[in-house]
Order: structure tokens, then C-alpha cells, then sequence
């Protein structure tokens, strides 16, 4: 929920809440929104999903939220809905949005046999609850509606939808408008809640498990008076502190500030605070309260073996002190008996070891005579338990560290080169000084490793500027990141099981003052960008490792900048799969995703932009390519250029004109024979023709189906494909795999229809393994006349940053393939920075920061693929400078032998891969054999090639 900073919440109480709804025994989901999406109060899981970034605004009280199309908010529904009876309430803000949109989703479920609760508007005359209810083979719908047409805009309404068990009724600002009945009520219950998609905006959403009467909804809730309970992390601290990391209030904080769960046994808390040993925090206890209540132990997420106490004072007095309190016992009740005043918690270490974590969860005062509100906690199940423990411990080492006078060790890294932390780090120990080398306008990186010997309670990691002989590149051109080793699923596919999970350094987050406890370890990402017009020769600055109470490390870097002006390769290009409808609307995010991917090399989105087809009320089929040319408009400003792929949607377009098309067997009436559709879509087509004549450094690819090979598709994809053929001149993109025995067929079938074949890269791997080799693969293509290009998706943990490099660059050079544009530039469930908290796979390589969308948060394997982007840069100068020295009449018989050489230093196909009994054998393979070292040697090799023929040639 919050850890880092002070966020007054609404107050739960037994009677009031937010002074406006009522929170008792019945009440399973109270969500006020003042502070986000989170619930209030909640039974069973709290976490809830942000689907679209859903905006808060103001409320009736407080603030509100307000999911406009395409967004909305996930609730899990554990322990929420009550099939027998139930109430959803909401407070509604009717304005103009609301009123002409005609269709708005308020709150939903479904269950697995399609019972369902529907709170939405249907048109313009129907707002109310739809209620589909009885055994899968014999469901019964019903609905109960009020009319909203005459109602005043820029005014809150109440709105309850209520069952028992197959009748339903509505109240809108308390009063009955409407009711029914049928025989059956719902079976089962949901998974999921959901709010949104809008134009919509709601405050005071509550589920309860009973059919409230009317004086009981949150339309009769008092909206004044004194709270008879308040949650003490609803006021803000008076003071708090901890040693080390920062006093947890409504969750614990962990390594790098990361939120885990207040547990103490198995039990989740979701209100409450978590005091690291030493540490302490204070509140001032209003006037009114007598009696503080909770649940207090120790956290299972603390350092093994650590235990704490635990000491109550008010205004300096004792009131109760918990000695001796470890991670294996269970939540024990507390209550003091108090007056107003300072009411400080402080946690000791309890022995030698500190670190603990004391919880104390449920924490609230309460006024005379309060009964006790439900606890706002839950049961966790084992697994999860476990992954939080996993969560809690990515950054810990158990190897020996040595003698550590400073209180750390830092290790010389490198970016692509993997931690292993039961193993010391090969890498020098405070290394004496670091260098690299680097072309005006590149970005070049190096890593360092700090091992924590002891607590550090604030570490802060600086850069001077870069000085030259007579020239200076300035300290903001050093990017110092630091890197966040997380959890993260074996293959995309699999479930949230701990067994199912890797630890992985994953992500860059800009530097700040950090704390790292003992036994742990922290990445420091040092990225430098040598400017276009910088001159050639050495620049050297500090870096600065300030650990507080300790002494400071300084270690030079020195940065040779290289006579060399890198090409840009034509011939080879690199692009992201990217959804560009998610920030069409926000052309701040737009823009600054296009410069993120432009500056990581891309010059081409496979960007999901479709012709839009839309059917008017006398039947007219109407298209518009707003999204294209957005794509288009934000390509050409950073300077992307070639084919570029086009949904042309013709799925849409044959269902809008009631063709159904050709099923899995190719059964049905094919689309390509239908002369009102090839009409449409040969018009839509000439005036597509017109759209790509404005942009004459792209040609588009139509494509309407992703992986067509093995899944059904087949008979669709080709009958669409003649859609295409038949009215226009557009090449045809397709994504296939080359799974060996598996693609033989589908390739004939379909081969007639395809221009660009865009290949699945770990099976391209498989069928190097079976047997070939990439002189093959360019007959085959040669043969057919297509082009080729690869898309290598990084499907779990064991695709390793270094993978990246090596496909970007010396995979690519000797291939014959064109393109190489993977899933996806981000794709995410929940935070894209937790891969545990949401059944998606947390896809990615740079992500909107979540203070400020328009600041990308790159990825190891986001800066690893611009590295190998990079080393085919280095490769095309070489070649492009040869052939220029060769005309000159400058002898090139060394440089032509070292590219042969570096060729021959890869992996030889097939032969060298096909004993790797594993995914990708032909990058594990590179992987193996190649540390980052040599990646970097293989580089400052070519470069010193190019720099001698330039020489010879008098450059």
C-alpha cells in the first residue's frame, strides 16, 4: 500500500468512514479513493490492478477515480461476494462524458459458468445492474434500470445495486426505482472485481454480503461527526527513524524500498507499521481515545535468526514492553489503556544480531465504548508467503566476503556479465581505475558491485565531469543507475509459484542515496554518453562511492573518445514491437518512447497501428488511420525510415459486414470472395496507397494475425492475405516459427502469400540446431523471394542480457536476416516491477516511470541491446571503410583477416550448438563462450582497424 512516505487515508471506522460509508461486519470492499485505488478496507486480498493509468480527480468527499475507456481496476475477490445475498453501492458523478457515452461499465463480475453482476449504462435511457444468475445449463438474466436522461450534470448520485438470492433491485440516492425476480440466483463465486472501463467517475465504492435496506446504504451515512476508531497510520507520524532503511507505515520496506506485506506467522496485515531494530515512530494520540488495540510481532522477512523487543511509552511513561520476539511465533494481541498524548513504539534488537522487524498491524485508537472494527488482514497461502521471503532476499550474498575496513567491498563488474552470490565476484576489488572507449554520440557502459559488510544506512554513489586535454564533457552526460535485482518467472507461461521464479538484476533506476543492509549487494550502472561533437582523445573523472560513517572510495574513470564517425546501418535494422493506442492521446509519452527507442538504436516499430473500421447507422463502412499516421508522424521526427508494419484489420471489416469467415478447418464462406468487402477494402486500400505517398521514406507491410504457424489460424490468415492480393500492392508481413517437423507444411501452404517472413527466434535456433546454417536460410528466402527478419522474445529469466548483445550484433552480421524487432517494448501486469504480483509475465525493456510517464526506466537488456546495436555499428564502419580504403588502393588484407577471424570466433553452425540440450542453443552457446570483457575486446579490436585505415587513407 505505502511505505516511504506519510499519506493521510481515510479513516476506517466501525460506524463511520470517511465520515460517509459505513464499514461492519457485512462490508467485505470499502474503496474511498482518496488516495488511489487501494481499498480502504477489505476482506481477503487487497492488492487491486491499474489497468491504463486510471486518474484520480475530486470526489464528492475526498477525491474520486475516474477510468475513461480502455481503463479500469482489477480487485482480486477473495472472500468479497456472497452469492446469496449482496450490495454494490457507489456514489456515480453524472457529467456530460458519462451522460453521452453509451456504454459505461461502473463495477463487475463474472464467474467461470457466466453468473454475472453488471452495474452499467446501456443507453441513454438505461442505467442500472444486469443480474445473470443459475447453473451453467440453465442461466436466467434479468435486469433493473433507472432512467437518466432528465438528470442535471455536474451532480453525485447514489447507486446501489442489492440481491437476495434471485431478486435484485436498485436504489438510486436511497430511494427504490426499480426491482425483480426470477428463479435462480448466482451459483458461484468470481475471481476478479472490476471498475471501469468509463467514461466514468466514482467515489465510495462498497461490496457487501448482504441485501442491505435502504436506511442502511452509504446515502444515509453520517457525513460529520468525531471518528469513533482511527487507524494510527491515517495521522502522520510525529517523529519516526530506523538505523537502517525507513520506518515502514501501512507495509514493510525492504532492499530498495520495495513493499512486501506486515506479516507476522502467515497472517497479512494491511494497515500497520514496521520497525526495522533499532528504530522507533511516534503519534500523537488525539483527544477522545483511551484505548490503543493491535496485533504485534515479528516479521518472517528479516534477517533469519534476528529477534527484537518491543517497547510502548506515552509521553516517556511505560505502558508495555515485548521481549524477546522472533520470527517464528504468532501475532499476539495488544491493548494499552491511554490518554491523549506522544504514543511511541521503538524496536530494539534483541541480541547480538539486529535487523529484525517488528509489526505491529490492526493498530488503531479507539474512543470510549468503540466496538472493535473486523481486522483489515488476511491468512497468506504458503506460496505466496514464500515469494514475499524470495522478494525480501534477491540481494543477498553468501559467500565469504574479505576483510572490509570500510565497511563494503566493491568489485569491478560488467553489464552483461551475470551475479552469482553464493560465488566472490572475479572482478577486481576496489579497482585502482576503469576505462572504456567510445565513438562520438555513443553511450558506453561499465558496472561496479558494492558488498555490504555491515549496515550502511545511506549510500550515495557521484560523477565529476569528464576532462579532456582542452575540452570537457559534462557530469550530466554520466548516467549513474542503480540496478534492482528482482523475481522473475523461468518462462512467461508459467504460474506465480516459487519454484517457478529466478532472481535476476533487471532493472536501472536513477541514483539516489540508497540503503544496504549486511550481506547485501547493490549494482552500480555507469552509463556514459560521449556527445556527437566531442573531440578525440582521453577524459578522465572520479566516481565516488560515500558510504555514511565510513570512508569514501574515489576510482578514476578514463573515457578514450575515438576518432571514428559510426554508419548507421541500412541493411540492418532494429525495431520494438510497441502498442502506440495505449499513448496515442498523450503525445509527451508518445514522443518520448519514439527518442527512448531511436536512442537504442530503432529506426521501426512493429507498432500495432490499424486502419480503423466503423459502421454508420445506414450501413455505410467508414475507416480512419488516425493511429498510423501518429505512428508514422513520431517515426519520421526520430528518424525512422524502411517497411513498417500496418494491421489492416480486415478481421473487423468482414465481421462489421456479417461475414464470419473461414473456421480452423477452413470451413465457412471465404471473405476474399465477397465483392462488397473487396470493394470496401479496395478503396480503403488506394487511400492507404495515399497515406504511405505522403511518407516517402516508408513502405507499409499490411498484416492482420500474429503467429499464424500451428494454431488454427492458417485457413483465416491466407483467405484475408487474397483479400489483400486482389485489391492491392501491398507486401504481406507475416510471424511464423521454424520449429524442426512442426513449419514444413504451413510454409508451403502459405508461402504464396508472403513477402516478409518475420521469425520466431528461439525456433530459428532449433532449426540452426537440427542441421543448418544461415547460408541455407538465405537460399531459402533467395528462393522464395521474401524478405527476412527475427523477433527473439525474451520469454523468462533465462534470457540473459548478454543474449541481447550478441543477436543485436554478430547474430545478425553473419545472418542473413533484416530486421530484428522483439516482443515487446513493454507488456505488464500490475507494477512492471514486481513480476509476483499479477498472473501476466511483466514483459519488457524500458518502462514509464511511474512519478512521470515521459521518463523511461530502462532495463539491463534494454542497454545490452543497444550494445550489440553498437557492435554492428562498429562492424558496418569496418566493411564501409574497407571498401573506401580498397579504392584508395590501401592494402585491407589485415582488416578483411580480422572480420574473418571474428567469424570464425562464433559459434560454428550447426556443428558447435548441437550438443546444447537447451532454448537458444546458438546464443548460449555465444554466451559461453564470450564474457563482457571480450565483447568489449572483439569492439576496441574493429575500432582499432577502422582508426588504421583511416590513417593509411590520410584521415
Amino acid at each position: 500500500m505505502r511505505v516511504t512516505t506519510v499519506i493521510l487515508l481515510p479513516i476506517l471506522a466501525t460506524a463511520v468512514c470517511s465520515a460517509a460509508t459505513t464499514v461492519d461486519g457485512h462490508t467485505t470492499l470499502y474503496v474511498s479513493f482518496d488516495e488511489g485505488p487501494e481499498p480502504d478496507y477489505c476482506a481477503g486480498d487487497w492488492r487491486v490492478a491499474v489497468n491504463g493509468g486510471v486518474a484520480t480527480t475530486d470526489g464528492r468527499i475526498g477525491q474520486a477515480i475516474a477510468p475513461g475507456p480502455g481503463q479500469r481496476l482489477t480487485y482480486n475477490a477473495d472472500g468479497k461476494v456472497n452469492p446469496a445475498a449482496g450490495t454494490v453501492e457507489m456514489w456515480l458523478l453524472w457529467d456530460e462524458e458519462t451522460a453521452a457515452a453509451e456504454n459505461v461499465n461502473l463495477f463487475m463480475f463474472v464467474t467461470g459458468n457466466n453468473n454475472y453482476v453488471r452495474v452499467n449504462k446501456i443507453s441513454a435511457t438505461r442505467l442500472g445492474m444486469a443480474f445473470n444468475g443459475g447453473p451453467a445449463d440453465d442461466l436466467q438474466w434479468q435486469r433493473v434500470d433507472v432512467d437518466p436522461s432528465a438528470w442535471t450534470t455536474g451532480r453525485w448520485h447514489h447507486i446501489a445495486g442489492t440481491w437476495d438470492g434471485p431478486e435484485i433491485a436498485l436504489y438510486v440516492d436511497g430511494e427504490l426505482v426499480d426491482r425483480a425476480a426470477q428463479d435462480h440466483g448466482l451459483t458461484e463465486t468470481p475471481a476478479e472485481l472490476v471498475v471501469g472501463p468509463g467514461p466514468v467517475t466514482i467515489d465510495e465504492l462498497r461490496l457487501s454480503t448482504v441485501a442491505r435496506p435502504p436506511a442502511d446504504l452509504g446515502f444515509h451515512a453520517a457525513e460529520d461527526g468525531a471518528d469513533a476508531v482511527v487507524w494510527l497510520t491515517s495521522l502522520e507520524p510525529a517523529a519516526m527513524q530506523q538505523s537502517v532503511g525507513q520506518v515502514g507505515l501501512d507495509a514493510q520496506t525492504a532492499i530498495d524500498d520495495r513493499e512486501l506485506p506486515l506479516v507476522i506467522g502467515r497472517r497479512a496485515y494491511a494497515r500497520g507499521v514496521a520497525l526495522r531494530a533499532p528504530g522507533y515512530v511516534e503519534f500523537e494520540i488525539p483527544q477522545g481515545y483511551e484505548r490503543v488495540i493491535g496485533s504485534y510481532g515479528v516479521s518472517p522477512f528479516g534477517p533469519e535468526g534476528a529477534r527484537a523487543d518491543l517497547l510502548f511509552t506515552l509521553e516517556g511513561n511505560p505502558l508495555r514492553t515485548c521481549s524477546n520476539l522472533s520470527a517464528d511465533g504468532d501475532a499476539m494481541p495488544l491493548e494499552l489503556g491511554l490518554r491523549s498524548g506522544t504514543l511511541r513504539i521503538e524496536a530494539r534488537p534483541a541480541g547480538e544480531r539486529s535487523g529484525a522487524v517488528a509489526i505491529v498491524g490492526d493498530l488503531m485508537a479507539l474512543q470510549a465504548g468503540a466496538p472493535v472494527p473486523p481486522s483489515f488482514s488476511r491468512e497468506m497461502e504458503p506460496d505466496e508467503l514464500a515469494l514475499q521471503q524470495m522478494r525480501a532476499r534477491v540481494a543477498e550474498f553468501t559467500f565469504e566476503l574479505p576483510d572490509a575496513p570500510k565497511g563494503y567491498v566493491v568489485y569491478q563488474g560488467h553489464p552483461v556479465d551475470t551475479i552469482d552470490p553464493a560465488l566472490e565476484p572475479l572482478g577486481e576489488r576496489f579497482p585502482a581505475a576503469l576505462e572504456m572507449r567510445a565513438a562520438p554520440g555513443e553511450y558506453e557502459a561499465t558496472q561496479l558491485v558494492i558488498c555490504a559488510a555491515t549496515d550502511l544506512p545511506q549510500v550515495f554513489v557521484s560523477a565529476t565531469d569528464l576532462v579532456g586535454y582542452d575540452s570537457t564533457i559534462p557530469r550530466e552526460e554520466i548516467a549513474l543507475q542503480l540496478v534492482r535485482r528482482v523475481l522473475q518467472r523461468k518462462l512467461y507461461h508459467m504460474s506465480r509459484a516459487p519454484q517457478n521464479y529466478d532472481v535476476t538484476s533487471r532493472f536501472l533506476f536513477p541514483m539516489r542515496n540508497f540503503w544496504l543492509p549486511e550481506g547485501n549487494l547493490k549494482e552500480i550502472y555507469v552509463l556514459v554518453h560521449v556527445p556527437a561533437d566531442a573531440a578525440p582523445g582521453e577524459y578522465t573523472c572520479t566516481l565516488r562511492i560515500s558510504a555514511e560513517g565510513h570512508e569514501p572510495t574515489e576510482i578514476p574513470l578514463t573515457v578514450e573518445v575515438l576518432p571514428i564517425e559510426l554508419v548507421q546501418p541500412r541493411e540492418k535494422r532494429y525495431g520494438m514491437y510497441y502498442r502506440i493506442a495505449s499513448v496515442v492521446d498523450d503525445p509527451a509519452q508518445l514522443h518520448a518512447e519514439f527518442a527512448d527507442m531511436a536512442a537504442h538504436g530503432c529506426t521501426m516499430v512493429k507498432g500495432h497501428a490499424a486502419i480503423k473500421f466503423a459502421q454508420q447507422e445506414d450501413g455505410t463502412i467508414t475507416w480512419d488511420f488516425d493511429d498510423i499516421r501518429a505512428m508514422l508522424d513520431a517515426g519520421r521526427e526520430h528518424g525512422f525510415f524502411g517497411e513498417i508494419t500496418v494491421y489492416d484489420n480486415l478481421p473487423r471489416l468482414a465481421a462489421l459486414m456479417g461475414y464470419e469467415g473461414l473456421d480452423e478447418e477452413g470451413v465457412g464462406e471465404p471473405v476474399s470472395q465477397q465483392e462488397d468487402l473487396l470493394n470496401v477494402a479496395r478503396r480503403c486500400f488506394a487511400e492507404l496507397k495515399q497515406l504511405e505517398a505522403e511518407y516517402e521514406d516508408f513502405e507499409f507491410l499490411l498484416t492482420h494475425m500474429d503467429e499464424v504457424f500451428g494454431r488454427g489460424r492458417m485457413p483465416a490468415y491466407l483467405d484475408y492475405a487474397e483479400v489483400i492480393r486482389r485489391t492491392s500492392d501491398f507486401r504481406i508481413y507475416i510471424t511464423m516459427h521454424m520449429t524442426p517437423g512442426r513449419w514444413e507444411d504451413y510454409m508451403e501452404q502459405s508461402d504464396p502469400w508472403i513477402d516478409v517472413r518475420c521469425i520466431n527466434g528461439h525456433s530459428l535456433e532449433s532449426w540452426l540446431q537440427a542441421g543448418h546454417d544461415w547460408q541455407q536460410l538465405a537460399r531459402m528466402l533467395d528462393e522464395a523471394g521474401d524478405d527476412g527478419w527475427i523477433y527473439h522474445n525474451m520469454r523468462g529469466a533465462f534470457f540473459a542480457p548478454e543474449w541481447n548483445r550478441f543477436i543485436n550484433g554478430y547474430f545478425m552480421w553473419l545472418s542473413p536476416l533484416e530486421v530484428h524487432v522483439p516482443w515487446m517494448y513493454y507488456s505488464f501486469g500490475g507494477s512492471p516491477f514486481d513480476d509476483t504480483d499479477a498472473e501476466q509475465y511483466d514483459f519488457g525493456y524500458a518502462f514509464p516511470s511511474p512519478e512521470d510517464p515521459t521518463q523511461l526506466l530502462s532495463t539491463l537488456h534494454w542497454e545490452a541491446f543497444r550494445e550489440g546495436y553498437d557492435d554492428m555499428r562498429y562492424i558496418t564502419t569496418l566493411e564501409r571503410t574497407i571498401e573506401r580504403a580498397r579504392e584508395a588502393g590501401v592494402d585491407v588484407t589485415d582488416a578483411e583477416a580480422w572480420l574473418a577471424q571474428v567469424a570464425s570466433m562464433m559459434p560454428q553452425l550447426p556443428e558447435d550448438i548441437q550438443g546444447i540440450d537447451l532454448e537458444s542453443p546458438y546464443s548460449v552457446a555465444a554466451a559461453r563462450s564470450f564474457s563482457g570483457a571480450d565483447w568489449d575486446a572483439l569492439r576496441a579490436q574493429t575500432a582499432d582497424h577502422i582508426i588504421h585505415l583511416q590513417e593509411q587513407m590520410g584521415g
